[in-house]
């Protein structure tokens, strides 16, 4: 697998009355591994994990420091890894066919068998603490299915709704391309998925993964990480430098030009404006407006960025490494530092620096404390609404003064009754600005 390790951490802030970026530079660090991550999971703003393909990294303090604790995984080359935490204790690995299972934030796991010897799992995915599910598929060159064959792919999706116990909702195995391998699953709410995959495949769901639908992709390139935007709106990359987009629920995609053909590995977004795209040779693509323009970023490497975690404008990490052969740079941790541009004109710079609006904990139960800045005082609203983009509840609408606020949002809408199980977007506007916060509310 990737040798090279990387652990990124992007600090970009948007400066409002004007608008900013965030301009910085690069330190490299040692880790306390000398494997390769290959992919970061951060629950909220202090704890996070890394994983590589036989330790765990986890972190305490939003990544000052990192402490390894073995895992369960045997040493052989994975084919793909993933991990998810739907709390700061209870966490989900996969690797290759094998769901692996935490209650104690990393220190034991248990296994639990897919069942299918050629068929490895290669995305998790978590709605709330209980629901969740992992996609994959494997190409198989060697053992044929039908008369004359010699090869044939499988592509699978497996469920749960306990959070330990999983299911097969999806297995098909067969030389088509059109049922090739999925790489990568998002859901916007209990009901609305997508699951996309190897040749431009993407499938979408409207009952919670009981039955699939072909969507149109638009593309016949390797589709690697799909992640939600807002109410309908997914971004996807992949092979080639390849993006697109969706604005209906995944049923049709728009191609963007992102001005590479390397391979594109994740996508993160932290509200409806803002997100990262990370890929092989070094290459990060940053947005402000909603995916309509990538801007290139450099970590100062050319290693090949496997995945990157963004809760904030000013709080993402990533990490990276290369296949096995090359050697270079093991252990290494790139930590960026940030000053701040402003490129519209006029510009009030003021304290607190971002506009900014975020939740914690999210995924929430009962209740969730919304914390928000404001660089410039104006009249102000921040808003709550469903997947529909119906209004659920105003929390805020008023004259505000320059500072940083917190409101806690109790489930319930402006007629105090409470909220359905799913995902909500927070919406807070001061003057002609706009940006949105996702939040999941659980059972």
């Amino acid at each position: 697998m990737k040798i090279r390790i990387i652990l990124i951490t992007l600090s970009l802030s948007l400066l409002f009355c004007g608008r900013a970026f965030a301009v910085g530079s690069w330190t490299a660090q040692d880790s306390t591994t000398k494997r390769s991550l290959f992919s970061i999971f951060f629950h909220d703003e202090q704890h996070g994990w890394a994983l590589s393909m036989d330790t765990l990294l986890r972190t305490t303090n939003g990544g000052q420091n990192w402490t390894a604790s073995p895992t369960v995984f045997s040493s052989d080359i994975p084919h793909s890894m993933d991990i998810w935490f739907t709390g700061t204790d209870t966490g989900y690995m996969i690797k290759n066919n094998k769901i692996y299972y935490t209650i104690n934030s990393g220190l034991n796991w248990s296994i639990q068998d897919t069942g299918y010897k050629y068929s490895a799992l290669r995305k998790v995915f978590f709605i709330n603490h209980q629901k969740g599910w992992a996609v994959g598929g494997t190409h198989i060159y060697t053992i044929p299915i039908y008369p004359g064959d010699t090869s044939f792919m499988t592509r699978q999706i497996m469920k749960t709704v306990d959070g330990i116990n999983w299911t097969t909702v999806l297995f098909n195995s067969s030389n088509n391309p059109n049922m090739s391998p999925l790489n990568s699953i998002a859901f916007m709410d209990s009901n609305n998925g997508v699951a996309v995959g190897d040749y431009g495949n993407v499938i979408v769901t409207t009952d919670g993964g009981s039955s699939w639908k072909d969507g149109n992709g638009g593309t016949t390139q390797g589709l690697y990480k799909v992640a939600v935007v807002g109410p309908g709106k997914y971004y996807a990359v992949g092979y080639n430098g390849t993006i697109i987009s969706s604005v209906d629920s995944g049923k049709t995609w728009i191609q963007y030009p992102s001005g590479t053909g390397a391979w594109l590995n994740d996508v993160k977004f932290v509200d409806s404006l803002n997100g990262w795209i990370v890929g092989d040779s070094g290459k990060i693509f940053y947005t402000s407006d909603g995916g309509n323009n990538w801007l290139p970023q450099s970590a100062g490497t050319n290693a090949d960025i496997n995945s990157i975690a963004a809760l904030a404008l000013d709080k993402a990490w990533a990490v990276a490494g290369n296949w096995p052969g090359s050697h270079v740079d093991n252990g290494k941790i790139y930590y960026y530092s940030e000053s701040v541009g402003v490129s519209i004109n006029n510009p009030v710079i003021t304290e607190p620096s971002n506009f900014s609006v975020s939740n914690f904990p999210n995924p929430f139960i009962n209740k969730t404390v919304i914390s928000y800045s404001l660089p410039c005082k104006g009249k102000t609203s921040l808003i709550i609404y469903n997947i529909a983009g119906q209004l659920v509840r105003t929390l805020v609408n008023e004259e505000k003064m320059t500072g940083k606020y917190h409101t806690v949002w109790n489930g319930q809408d402006n007629n105090n009754r409470k909220a359905a199980q799913g995902v909500y977007f927070c919406k807070l506007e001061s003057g002609n600005v706009k940006i949105v916060n996702k939040m999941i509310l659980a059972k």
